[in-house]
C-alpha cells in the first residue's frame, strides 16, 4: 500500500514512514510467526489464506482510497462494497444455516456485533482515517490489527502469547508511535 500510494498518488515517502513501515512489517511477521506451529494447525494452507487476505485487504485499501480521491464519502464506499459483496455471496449460501442463525436468539448479538462493529464501523473508520491521513499512513497504522487480535485472543480465549509475538507487538506499536510523531510535527519544521 505504501509503495503504491507513493507511485500512484505521490504520497510522501519520508524517512519516518520508511522506518515505521519496516517496524510494522517486522512486527506483523513476528506476531504471525511467533505463534509457532502448535497454534497454526492449518499449516501452509492457513499461511496462504492469511497472505491472500493481506493482499485482498491491500487492494481494498487502495481501491477505497481511489474512491475517496474521486470525492466519495467513506460511508458511500463501504455501502457499495457491502452491496457488491452481498450480491457475490448469495449463490454460495447455505440458506438453512442462514435461517437457523436468524431464528436463533443466541446468535443475534454476535451477528450484530460482527455486522455493525467489524463489518461496518471498522471499514468506515478506516476509510475516514484514510481520507484524512492518506493510504500509506493508514496502511501502516492498520498493522496494529493483528497485535490487537493476538491480545484479544490471549484475553478472551486464553491463547498463549509467545515472547516473539510480544516483541512483534512492540515493533508495531513503535511503528504507530513513529507515524504519530511524524504526522504531529508542524509542517514548518524540518528535523
Amino acid at each position: 500500500v505504501v509503495l503504491f500510494a507513493w507511485l500512484r498518488w505521490h504520497e510522501p515517502l519520508t524517512p519516518f514512514k520508511i522506518i515505521a513501515l519496516l517496524l510494522a512489517v517486522l512486527g506483523s511477521a513476528l506476531v504471525a510467526l511467533g505463534a509457532g506451529t502448535s497454534q497454526t494447525s492449518g499449516g501452509m494452507w492457513a499461511i496462504t489464506l492469511g497472505l491472500l487476505s493481506g493482499v485482498a485487504y491491500a487492494a481494498y485499501s487502495l481501491l477505497s482510497n481511489e474512491g475517496l480521491r474521486r470525492g466519495y464519502q467513506p460511508i458511500t464506499i463501504v455501502m457499495i462494497v457491502m452491496l457488491m459483496t452481498a450480491v457475490w455471496l448469495v449463490p454460495f449460501q447455505d440458506w438453512n444455516a442462514v435461517q437457523r442463525a436468524l431464528t436463533t436468539p443466541a446468535t443475534w448479538m454476535p451477528l450484530l456485533g460482527v455486522g455493525w462493529v467489524s463489518s461496518l464501523l471498522a471499514p468506515v473508520c478506516y476509510a475516514a482515517g484514510q481520507q484524512r491521513i492518506g493510504a500509506s499512513t493508514a496502511g501502516i497504522l492498520a498493522t496494529v490489527e493483528p497485535v490487537l487480535a493476538a491480545i484479544l485472543a490471549w484475553l478472551i480465549f486464553t491463547e498463549r502469547l509467545t515472547v516473539m509475538q510480544m516483541i512483534g507487538g512492540m515493533c508495531v506499536l513503535a511503528a504507530v508511535l513513529v507515524i504519530a510523531q511524524a504526522t504531529s510535527k508542524p509542517k514548518g519544521h524540518s528535523h
